[in-house]
């Protein structure tokens, strides 16, 4: 027993001591100056706000933060704190026109739609990418085609645009309508069912949406640019997965089949 005792003392004198968390963020090792809770927020205005979702503790103390800062005048609000860098806050004068104006600015570029690829592709890529496209499409393009794109699933099929930008959207979308995205993710799968056809602005033969519509045996074009711009919600559009296009459709719509 004694040689027992003897070896968890020795082995509890080389572990490492663990520091209690602090109380409060005023309290020993956690001020408004602390180390490291400004090395996490890198002095970079917005950049806590990207980080809330992805550290809720760090998130939480940048707002206790911005409570004791309001509480003082420094800012208007807690959670202006997101928007300022700890020099500034340092100077501890008033920040509200510099808070206003980088939430006016946030408030616009986390409006702008994000394009769907950023720089150009190697010339080799391109290549294949387009051949395998071309090798795909089973018709020739018509002259009088609204959109074109990647032949992703072949068949024909008619029926009212809807235009579905996020999750959100997901209730207003009906059975028989044409689900029109800029992209799909496996969490849209089960709206495939109810869809008469797809067409996404981005994509290849093999991006998400291309791969469940044919899966779902419905005519699916990717690759076109543009859809969620140039068609509207309750416009009729006539979809061929064969040819990859999307053409002005008439009613009554026609079901979708397989070619």
């Amino acid at each position: 027993m004694s040689v027992t005792i003897g070896a968890r003392s020795w082995l509890s004198e080389k572990q490492p001591k663990r520091r209690a968390a602090p109380s409060s963020l005023t309290g020993p090792g956690f001020s408004f100056g602390s180390t490291r809770f400004w090395r996490w927020r890198s002095g970079t205005p917005g950049s806590a706000s990207n980080r809330r979702g992805t550290s809720p503790w760090a998130g939480r103390c940048a707002l206790r933060l911005g409570e004791k800062f309001a509480e003082v005048g420094v800012i208007d609000e807690p959670s202006d704190v997101f928007f300022l860098t700890r020099a500034e806050l340092d100077k501890r004068g008033d920040l509200s026109d510099v808070v206003a104006d980088r939430r006016r600015r946030w408030e616009h570029q986390r409006r702008l739609v994000a394009p769907l690829a950023l720089g150009t592709p190697p010339k080799a890529i391109r290549n294949l990418l387009h051949g395998a496209a071309e090798t795909a499409r089973t018709r020739p393009i018509p002259p009088d085609a609204l959109l074109t794109g990647e032949p992703a699933s072949p068949g024909r099929a008619t029926g009212p645009v809807r235009i579905v930008r996020d999750p959100g959207d997901f209730s207003r979308f009906e059975e028989g309508e044409v689900l029109v995205a800029q992209l799909t993710a496996p969490a849209w799968t089960p709206w495939f069912a109810r869809a008469a056809a797809v067409v996404t602005d981005g994509g290849t033969l093999a991006a998400h949406a291309s791969l469940v519509a044919r899966e779902y045996g419905i005519p699916a074009v990717v690759a076109t640019g543009c859809a969620t711009l140039r068609l509207r919600d309750g416009q009729v559009v006539t979809l061929d997965g064969g040819a990859g296009t999307v053409e002005v459709g008439r009613w009554p719509p026609r079901l979708a089949r397989r070619s």
